[in-house]
């Protein structure tokens, strides 16, 4: 049997398509994975200005961050526990 009759063309075009789809899709929860950040990122993550970050991270220590060299870096967990520290929860949380 021939390749050519076996694959019509437009499987191969979904199946090259639903390919790069999973492959996007890996990506993305591998960039999501990533779990040490540099200011800019950080601030990113958190949705932060960079000074408000720093003012954060620096001068209140209301962010942990690493020393790696002279540049700081910050966890993925020490990020979302400064958030969790300021989230307000809803009239819907338990205990409230």
């Amino acid at each position: 049997m021939e390749r050519s009759t076996f694959f019509s063309k437009g499987v191969t075009k979904a199946v090259k398509q639903s390919i790069s789809e999973a492959v996007e899709e890996l990506i993305q929860e591998l960039i999501e994975e990533r779990k040490v950040y540099n200011k800019e990122e950080a601030a990113e993550f958190c949705r932060l200005k960079v000074s408000a970050l720093e003012r954060y991270a620096f001068r209140n220590h209301e962010i942990a961050y690493s020393k790696a060299g002279k540049s700081a870096v910050f966890l993925r967990q020490d990020l979302l526990k400064f958030l969790e520290k300021r989230r307000i929860p809803s009239i819907y949380d338990e205990g409230v």
